[in-house]
């Protein structure tokens, strides 16, 4: 999508596309479904993988393994609004080996083989969780926890902008899914969608 690819090894992994219609939403507040239908995975993921964090936007690493999996919202609108939402699903479960360096997996990290089918009831079960917390307008408590579990949050590091460096630190998301970050003059900055390039993250 987009020029983003994921590659899988058949048989081993999930990757699936759920059809939402949050059109009970603004399309200003859009990144509130990212942050609830990452939750609902990173959740599930948890229960395995305990030190899995979400890399803004939409990615799933343990920090030192790998990325394990990432996640795209395709939206379409009309005149009237937010019409549904397609979101596509990747994560790594059981492959092992991978043409690259960077991925991980489930069964890589923690040695063990997991059941496709039993990993995707679960995280079918906790994202319509937290899709139904979106409709509620829980939405305070869906970016707490996005933010609780963000790789980086509130961390100084040394990010790359425009074929440039500067140490910053991240301090929100935005609705609209701007990343702020606090830079070391103390100014904040607003970056959108792959106008930075994060330290690297695996070993």
């Amino acid at each position: 999508q987009r020029g983003n690819i994921w590659k899988v090894e058949p048989g081993k992994n999930l990757t699936f596309s759920l059809v939402l219609c949050p059109n009970f939403m603004d399309v200003s507040e859009q990144f509130f479904l990212n942050m609830a239908v990452s939750n609902g995975i990173r959740q599930v993921l948890s229960e395995y993988l305990p030190f899995i964090q979400i890399k803004w936007p939409n990615d799933f690493i343990v920090p030192g393994e790998g990325k394990i999996g990432g996640m795209l919202i395709e939206n379409s609108y009309s005149g009237k609004g937010w019409e549904f939402a397609v979101v596509g699903v990747g994560l790594n479960i059981n492959q092992l080996n991978f043409d690259i360096s960077g991925p991980s997996s489930l069964r890589k990290i923690t040695g063990s083989e997991f059941n496709l089918e039993e990993i995707f009831r679960l995280l079918i079960t906790q994202i319509e969780q937290s899709y139904i917390a979106l409709k509620k307008r829980k939405w305070a408590e869906l970016k707490t926890e996005y933010l609780n579990h963000l790789f980086l949050f509130q961390e100084k590091a040394v990010f790359n902008h425009k074929n440039d460096s500067f140490s910053g630190k991240i301090v929100n998301v935005r609705p609209n899914g701007q990343l702020e970050m606090e830079l070391e003059n103390g100014e904040n900055q607003y970056f959108d969608f792959k106008e930075i390039q994060f330290p690297v993250y695996h070993t």
